[in-house]
């Protein structure tokens, strides 16, 4: 009997993903805590080269910050490979910025009032610049 193949990370999954982002134009804490999960979910079926930048703090980590709705800390946990730079506006306009230099990728994402979203989105958009400019590696199995 064939063992299934591990799910990995499809280019479509992040596109999608990251149309989510863009449409949320006022999340609330549950939209930003969902589209957080999904994000996570998503980068734990990355392909190894993709983990060197961006890892999901394990679950035992990361239920609890999930439940302190600490979604900025679980995103900075994600990050701590890549890093990631971020700022909000006293009015709630929120930027987020991804860079890796190695592959020559800066991706940034904005939201107009969540730290959370626009921090997801510049990942999301890091990890798919990522798997275009290794196109053989994004095929690989986790």
């Amino acid at each position: 009997m064939d063992t299934p193949l591990p799910p990995t990370l499809r280019q479509e999954e992040l596109d999608e993903f990251l149309r989510a982002c863009a449409m949320v134009t006022a999340p609330t804490r549950d939209i930003s805590r969902a589209l957080v999960q999904q994000l996570c979910e998503l980068l734990q079926k990355a392909p190894q080269f993709l983990k060197r930048y961006f890892t999901p703090p394990i679950k035992s980590v990361a239920d609890p910050l999930f439940n302190a709705d600490a979604l900025e800390q679980i995103l900075l946990l994600t990050t701590q490979q890549a890093g990631i730079l971020t700022s909000r506006s006293q009015l709630g306009n929120s930027i987020a910025t991804v860079a890796l230099p190695e592959l020559d990728i800066e991706r940034t994402f904005a939201s107009p009032t969540c730290l959370a979203v626009a921090m997801a989105g510049a990942i999301a958009a890091g990890a798919h610049a990522a798997i275009l400019a290794q196109p053989g590696e994004g095929l690989k199995e986790a």
